[in-house]
């Protein structure tokens, strides 16, 4: 039992980094899969049984009785895993961010925003297809449940007061026969309009995301879409240029799809 351990230990070490190691080396997919089914074994073997006695007769010290419980305790093994998998995401998404290049101007700083969404989807999507499979089919672990509440968090961050702050600053458009006439009222409209449209596309980057996590059978809170109810009740007045209500609908204090 005490190998048992020692052997748990060092693969769940492993699977809290495996994204960087499969990125630097396929051939570490072969590893992964022999870990997962070997952890899985461990779990079929210790899991709801007693903690046997020390092989000398000798008491085990609290650390090890700590560990040898945990490790027969029903329904520890799946934990442990699906904790690994969000922390490997977590490590994962650091290497993204350091990798997708962010602009500092406003209206390049959501492009840049969008862009970042939309390579975490794409990540979600099909980055993590291998061992979704794997994980899924050994151990029957939702890897995207456990990766997908950590890209939700790190985009809500990320877009939240961008978005607030942007759409606070978009003003009401009137359509009529004086702004054609007015070039710095024409200038002011044809800046909002851009404005409008680059953070209605953010909105939709963030959708998508939505949608994937709740076809994946996640309750997802959608937390990070109400980044836009502090100031998106503009965008169902008639007024608006980007007025959509079958995809931009609000309530007070939500947003819904």
């Amino acid at each position: 039992m005490e190998t048992a351990v020692i052997f748990v230990h060092h693969a769940l070490e492993f699977l809290r980094k495996h994204r960087q190691y499969v990125a630097s080396d396929e051939d570490m997919m072969v590893q992964l899969e022999f870990i997962i089914r070997n952890l899985q074994l461990v779990s079929e073997a210790a899991e709801g049984r007693e903690v046997p006695p020390n092989v000398d007769g000798s008491r085990y010290d609290a650390a090890e009785e700590r560990h040898l419980a945990r490790i027969t305790r029903r329904g520890n093994m799946r934990e442990q895993v699906e904790d690994a998998i969000a922390e490997s995401t977590a490590h994962w998404y650091e290497y993204i961010a350091d990798s997708v290049p962010m602009e500092t101007g406003r209206s390049q700083r959501m492009k840049s925003v969008i862009n970042f969404v939309n390579v975490l989807t794409t990540d979600l999507r099909r980055g993590c297809e291998p061992a979704v499979r794997l994980f899924d089919e050994i151990m029957g672990v939702s890897y995207v449940r456990q990766a997908f509440p950590v890209y939700e968090k790190e985009a809500t961050e990320m877009a939240r007061d961008l978005a607030v702050s942007t759409s606070d600053r978009l003003r009401p458009i009137v359509y009529d026969g004086a702004v054609d006439d007015d070039e710095v009222e024409k200038s002011a409209v044809g800046e909002t309009i851009n404005v409008g449209t680059t953070l209605f596309e953010l909105y939709l980057a963030l959708q998508h995301m939505a949608e994937y996590g709740v076809s994946n059978t996640i309750v997802c809170s959608r937390y990070y879409l109400a980044i836009f109810s502090a100031s998106d009740e503009r965008y169902t007045k008639q007024t608006h240029p980007l007025n959509r209500p079958s995809l931009w609908t609000t309530t007070r204090g939500s947003t819904r799809l």
